[in-house]
């Protein structure tokens, strides 16, 4: 084969010197449907589906093979955290998932009896509600501050935050894949969505203790302890995170929003 993006001659389905798949006869509806399609979910390599398995059923080992140089064994974990983040956009539009929760009134809010928070109630009743609206943006808020607390928590086993980014990109990915699940559940008893997003938020929290287990590979008591302590620290400072997010897309990023004149003519 000549290659016609480099002219290199070469045998083989790709390019060794530019990348290039090898490309017989010209585009046609079907190979430009199917290209798209296999592109989309790598059905041709271990991709989303073998993905989906993997961080099911042994997630920690699967990810640290990525880490260890596998780099097609799984789904990118970028590109399989904006997929999930999409998809659980558009069903949010149907299930609002984090809404008539706790955050939703005062009387059944617990923080309301705090007088810092009372005295605050505008500020925190537009938080709660951001925070419902905005739920799948602050999962991926948490992200850098799980990474770090991974890192420093798990430091002696010489992951970098790079890689800790990578691990805990994937667990916030799947985790919002576990959340679809909660669909037909929604969909056929609403009445109980108040005790699924409770009992959601423990499993994830356990998931993640659970791939920490199996990435970090260490004595089975330390690492557990250990992932026990990133999440719950995570979770400490994942709270003011979320609040200075909210004061910043409040202050700055919203009135840019308001382009439209009130009264337009």
């Amino acid at each position: 084969m000549i290659c016609p993006n480099c002219e290199t001659h070469y045998e083989g389905n790709f390019c060794p010197e530019c990348g290039q798949k090898t490309i017989h006869g010209r585009f046609t509806l079907r190979n430009l449907m199917s290209e798209a399609f296999l592109s989309a979910f790598h059905i041709e390599k271990k991709g989303l589906l073998y993905t989906v398995k993997e961080l099911s059923l042994r997630p920690g080992h699967a990810i640290r093979k990525v880490i260890e140089g596998q780099r097609l064994s799984l789904y990118p974990p970028f590109k399989y955290l904006l997929l999930m983040g999409a998809i659980v956009v558009l069903f949010s539009l149907r299930y609002k998932f984090f809404h008539n929760e706790v955050t939703s009134s005062h009387a059944d809010n617990p923080l309301y009896a705090l007088e810092f928070v009372r005295m605050n109630s505008g500020f925190f009743d537009g938080f709660f509600q951001f925070a419902e609206d905005k739920a799948t943006i602050l999962n991926l808020v948490a992200i850098p501050i799980f990474t770090l607390f991974s890192w420093l928590f798990f430091k002696e086993y010489s992951f970098n935050l790079a890689e800790n980014l990578i691990l805990n990109t994937f667990i916030t990915a799947h985790q919002l894949f576990f959340l679809l699940w909660l669909s037909p559940l929604i969909e056929y008893s609403p009445a109980y969505k108040s005790f699924l997003i409770p009992l959601y938020t423990l499993a994830t929290m356990g998931y993640n203790v659970w791939v920490y287990v199996q990435f970090f590979q260490g004595r089975i008591w330390l690492t557990t302890y250990k992932g026990v302590m990133v999440v719950l620290t995570a979770y400490l400072y994942q709270l003011p995170a979320n609040m200075l997010l909210y004061y910043v897309y409040v202050q700055w990023l919203e009135p840019n929003f308001h382009w439209i004149p009130n009264n337009p003519i």
